[in-house]
């Protein structure tokens, strides 16, 4: 679950800092995982 599409939108008012934190969180749950083995 990468849910950085409404953290980057409240991000861009704080600054980086939110951004550093979306960050981390698509990589606890990236989106190959998500999508299935299309590849």
């Amino acid at each position: 679950m990468c849910f950085h599409v409404d953290i980057i939108s409240m991000g861009a008012f704080h600054g980086h800092s939110i951004l550093i934190y979306v960050s981390k969180s698509c990589i606890r749950f990236p989106q190959e995982d998500q999508v299935p083995a299309t590849s």
